[in-house]
């Protein structure tokens, strides 16, 4: 649940979480051989808003059971825009893939750039903690290797797979 409108912050947890999504959705869909990423693209953008839709939903119903008064359109969209970062995750694999769709990459670079670009966004995303937190290079070194983790694990069931 996003906590109060005062209280709120950047939803971290929510671009961590649709980074994490984006990056096995399109591994997962790159094993099927026939698919082409203009397919990806269309699946891959229709799961996300799903995903944030339902995070939006389940929020406000949360919210809603913790008030006697219904919540009002405004404070909706402001959990909308809260879960936001959920969405906005799959931008550069949707761009990455829709160069692929277009003819502008080969198809299979343009998957494989999409799942780089997610296990690259995670590696950033242990740089950005590591940095917040002001911890030493070797901390950092920590941070960035246990946050790529995720990525390259996703990477390394798909080869395993493949």
């Amino acid at each position: 649940m996003s906590p109060p409108r005062a209280e709120r912050r950047a939803n971290v947890a929510g671009a961590i979480y649709g980074q994490v999504l984006v990056t096995s959705f399109v591994a997962a869909l790159s094993e099927v051989g026939s698919v082409d990423p203009g397919e990806i693209f269309t699946s891959l953008l229709v799961t996300m808003l799903v995903f944030w839709l339902a995070h939006v939903y389940a929020d406000a119903v949360a919210q809603r059971l913790e008030r006697e008064d219904p919540l009002t359109w405004r404070e909706v969209w402001n959990i909308a825009k809260y879960e936001w970062p959920m969405l906005q995750a799959a931008v550069p694999a949707l761009l990455a893939l829709s160069l692929g769709w277009a003819g502008a990459l080969p198809n299979l670079t343009a998957i494989r750039l999409a799942i780089g670009l997610g296990v690259v966004a995670l590696l950033a995303w242990g740089l950005v903690i590591a940095r917040a937190s002001r911890l030493s290079a070797l901390a950092t070194l920590g941070s960035v290797a246990l946050n790529g983790a995720f990525g390259l694990g996703i990477v390394t069931v798909k080869l395993l797979v493949h």
